[in-house]
C-alpha cells in the first residue's frame, strides 16, 4: 500500500514460508501472532514520530479496511503506525490503553459491510 507502517496479519502471511493463498486460513494465527508482536515492538520504537497516531482500522477478517482507505485517496502515511486488525474483545482494549499509555493519539476507522 506504499507506508511501511502498516501492520496486517492478512499482509503477515505473505512473508511466512511456505504460503499460498488457497491455504490462508491455516497461517492465520502465525500471521496473527507476528502482527502482534510487531505492535508491541512498534509502539516502543516509533513513540514521537509521525503525527504520533495510531490508526486503527477495524473491522471483520478480509473485509478490506486497508483496500477501502486506499481506494477512497486517504492519506494515512502520516500515522506513526496503522494497525489492520478486528479490534474486538479484551485484545483490542489492551491494544488501544497500550497506545494511550505510550502518549499516542488514538484513531479508529471502522469498516463494516452493509448487508442488503
Amino acid at each position: 500500500y506504499g507506508t511501511a507502517n502498516i501492520i496486517s496479519a492478512d499482509d503477515a502471511k505473505y512473508i511466512l514460508p511456505g504460503f499460498e493463498a488457497k491455504h490462508s486460513s491455516d497461517y492465520h494465527s502465525a500471521a496473527s501472532a507476528f502482527s502482534k508482536y510487531l505492535y508491541d515492538k512498534e509502539i516502543i520504537d516509533k513513540k514521537g514520530q509521525g503525527n504520533n497516531t495510531v490508526l486503527f482500522l477495524s473491522g471483520g477478517t478480509g473485509v478490506g479496511k486497508t483496500t477501502a482507505i486506499k481506494n477512497a485517496g486517504i492519506d494515512i502515511t502520516g500515522n506513526t503506525i496503522i494497525y489492520d486488525t478486528n479490534l474486538t474483545g479484551k485484545g483490542a482494549i489492551d491494544k488501544i490503553d497500550k497506545a494511550l499509555q505510550n502518549g499516542y493519539n488514538v484513531v479508529e476507522c471502522r469498516y463494516r459491510e452493509i448487508k442488503k
